[in-house]
């Protein structure tokens, strides 16, 4: 239905009922249909209804779904984040600033690793931010999206002043096979 109007006010409403019918997909815990609607949605180029479920609403649902209907649903959840993309980075990135629970924080983490090397220009933004956590978190994620062009960056992470940084950008530096780790 949604390929019969391809552009217009028609093809918006549709897309606004796919976005929906993608959250209560999510919050069914049906994650196949959800990943199908997502699908629909990159096949017909619409990139307002993917902003949509790339926002902060969209990371909320998927929390939600997980923490409702189980980690066993994880590698599901893990191929809607991707197959959104790079998109949704910057959502989990806020989402995963304000997080407070470990647990939480960790499935933060994993979905941003999911998008893969597309997640580390987003990444790399955040690491300069002025909170050490944040700036810890993104010497973290950039060495488990093997970004490597961004060593620059987390060598500066090597001389920040709070040695949990330090400590965790050596380990990248590392990880990368920069000789600038045995100097933190």
């Amino acid at each position: 239905v949604y390929a019969l109007w391809p552009s217009g006010f028609t093809s918006a409403a549709v897309g606004t009922r796919l976005v929906q019918r993608y959250f209560d997909h999510l919050q069914l815990g049906e994650f196949f249909e959800a990943l199908e609607l997502i699908e629909d949605l990159h096949r017909n180029e619409n990139p307002e209804q993917l902003g949509e479920v790339a926002a902060g609403a969209g990371v909320d649902a998927i929390l939600d779904a997980v923490s409702l209907w189980g980690k066993e649903h994880w590698r599901d959840v893990a191929e809607i984040v991707a197959r959104v993309g790079e998109r949704m980075v910057p959502a989990l990135l806020d989402r995963l600033q304000a997080e407070e629970a470990l647990s939480r924080r960790k499935r933060l983490m994993e979905m941003i690793i999911a998008v893969g090397p597309r997640a580390a220009p987003a990444v790399a933004e955040v690491a300069q931010d002025p909170r050490w956590f944040v700036v810890r978190n993104a010497m973290l994620l950039l060495r488990r999206l093997n970004a490597r062009d961004a060593v620059e960056l987390v060598a500066a992470g090597a001389e920040h002043e709070d040695p949990r940084v330090v400590a965790e950008a050596v380990r990248t530096l590392a990880a990368f096979g920069d000789s600038r780790w045995l100097q933190g």
